[in-house]
């Protein structure tokens, strides 16, 4: 899936997705950094548990209802969703980043961060629509609870899919791209980037970790490529994305 690039404009509060499973909301605040002078009659902050632990005991905890986690930053909480998606396979986890956008700077989030942040989103909205009961745990961060986000509605567009063998008009396809806010460039090396060089159409998925190349011939997709954003080579191949 081709995810947007663009982000929404906040409705000034936050709401969360109905689920017919009971929700957790688990928070775990920030340490305070080792170089930090306590005051003696201060007690000294209790040591963060590390990822594995917290994974195992979240595994338990999934089979009493769905979860919502924050940790405190994205690092954590991308080893997090690592190590949880191995101790619960059988669980959908998601991972839902805050804004890596400076705060007091004028420049937006980047593409990718977006992309993740509207791909989670988009998939807690379509379990719900959809009923779904496999489990699953939603990773995120303080900062990401702290933000305002649009309706749930608002995620409920599904992104453009491309299958090897099917009809495509790239032109289109282009146009569709650059209208939900990807940026036409000429090389294709970044999230949110697309480019259209006759009939190859270069792609790098805000949500992705490597960029997708287009082939068709004669109005039809003939490959789908995953390469290299540095050197443009390609890595393998896909049949639908």
């Amino acid at each position: 899936m081709v995810r947007p690039a663009g982000g929404h404009k906040a409705a000034g509060r936050l709401i969360l997705f109905r689920n017919p499973r009971p929700v957790r909301a688990l928070l775990l605040l920030p340490p305070l950094r080792e170089d930090r002078r306590l005051s003696q009659s201060q007690p000294a902050p209790e040591p963060l548990l590390p990822v594995a632990e917290i994974a195992a005991a979240l595994t338990q905890r999934l089979a009493e209802g769905d979860i919502l986690y924050a940790v405190a930053d994205d690092v954590r909480a991308i080893a997090l969703t690592r190590a949880l998606s191995i101790a619960a396979p059988e669980a959908e986890v998601l991972f839902c980043p805050g804004s890596d956008a400076l705060p007091g700077e004028a420049a937006p989030a980047s593409p990718a961060n977006v992309g993740q942040r509207v791909a989670a989103l988009h998939r807690l909205y379509r379990r719900t629509r959809a009923g779904e009961t496999r489990p699953v745990a939603c990773i995120t961060t303080g900062e990401a609870l702290a933000q305002a986000y649009p309706e749930p509605a608002a995620f409920s567009a599904a992104p453009p899919v491309v299958e090897r063998g099917a009809t495509v008009d790239l032109e289109a396809l282009f146009g569709e791209l650059t209208g939900i806010g990807y940026v036409a460039d000429e090389r294709v090396d970044e999230p949110g980037e697309v480019a259209l060089r006759g009939q190859v159409l270069d792609i790098f998925p805000a949500d992705s970790l490597e960029p997708l190349r287009i082939e068709a011939v004669e109005g039809r997709i003939e490959s789908l490529r995953c390469f290299d954003p540095t050197d443009q080579r390609t890595i393998g191949t896909v049949e639908r994305r």
